[in-house]
């Protein structure tokens, strides 16, 4: 089990689910290096989300280095989802999912990847170099 928490890591599966903080975002439709095309979705704010199906062995993955084995996991700030069908994804509105806020929890049913864009790291190393401190002396 491998977690994709760093830009550019991203996970791929045959059918994901996790949940983000805000609603889905359409990207424009993109061809992958193997001129197929690809729908994109923009997923934001603490982004969480696992492979429930794997691929089969013989299935060329969207994006070449992606991790692709049952419950690998992505952990960010901000996504892409990848996707080669348009309209097989369920989302619904929670109340609650993430401890104190609502969320978005969504089910790609077709081969997706998740590409990583701003981990969380990052904004922690931001907060870091500007130092906020709330008691200056």
């Amino acid at each position: 089990m491998s977690s994709a928490t760093l830009p550019r890591e991203s996970i791929e599966g045959a059918r994901l689910e996790g949940f983000c903080r805000k609603p889905l975002k359409e990207l424009p439709v993109k061809r992958s290096y193997t001129n197929r095309l690809l729908y994109q979705t923009e997923l934001d704010h603490n982004v969480n989300g696992k492979i429930l199906k794997e691929l089969p062995a013989e299935t060329v993955l969207i994006e070449k280095n992606a991790f692709h084995f049952l419950d690998d996991r992505v952990i960010c700030d901000k996504a892409v989802a990848t996707s080669l069908k348009r309209n097989r994804r369920s989302t619904k509105v929670k109340e609650g999912v993430t401890g104190t806020h609502g969320a978005t929890v969504w089910n790609f049913q077709s081969q997706t990847n998740i590409l990583v864009t701003t981990a969380h790291r990052a904004l922690e190393d931001a907060q870091k170099k500007r130092k906020i401190t709330t008691n200056p002396k």
